[in-house]
């Protein structure tokens, strides 16, 4: 049998960025997820057999338009930063 997983992100803000990051990464079969980060100058290739999760965004708040875009922010922990992610193909 085959399945289907698909990301249903119910929430705002902050919470959405983490969603569409973790659907971003999760089975792309890129090693790092800084690979992924907005100001490199060409998107991470996505290596065979990999992909992206499906996702369905549906806000709960007024905000900043974080359903809308295909990129989201990130803290990332070891070099004390704000990071911006994403991918042409992943849309939110």
């Amino acid at each position: 049998v085959d399945s289907y997983l698909i990301f249903v992100i119910i929430l705002g803000g902050s919470s959405l960025d983490a969603a569409k990051s973790i659907a971003m990464y999760a089975n792309s079969l890129v090693d790092d997820i800084r690979q992924f980060d907005f100001w490199l100058p060409s998107p991470v290739s996505i290596p065979d057999g990999g992909d992206f999760l499906p996702v369905i965004t549906v806000p709960t708040t007024a905000g900043t338009g974080a359903e809308m875009g295909s990129g989201s922010m990130l803290t990332d922990l070891e070099r004390k930063e704000k990071m911006c992610v994403g991918h042409p193909e992943l849309s939110g």
